[in-house]
C-alpha cells in the first residue's frame, strides 16, 4: 500500500487561499474560492471567519 501524506498544518493566507503542509514535508497552496458558490457542504466557506 502506498503512503498517503496527511495535512499537519493549515494556514489561511487570504481570499479563500490556504497554505497546507503535509506529513511528508511538502507544502501546497490551494484556493477554495471555486467551492464557495457550490452550496451544500461548502456553504460555511462563504463566511471568511470560518478560516480563522
Amino acid at each position: 500500500m502506498d503512503f498517503i501524506p496527511h495535512v499537519v498544518e493549515a494556514e489561511y493566507i487570504k481570499n479563500y487561499t490556504i497554505r497546507l503542509r503535509f506529513s511528508d514535508g511538502s507544502i501546497k497552496i490551494v484556493s477554495l474560492e471555486s467551492y464557495v458558490e457550490r452550496g451544500g457542504v461548502f456553504s460555511s466557506l462563504k463566511d471568511k471567519e470560518f478560516f480563522y
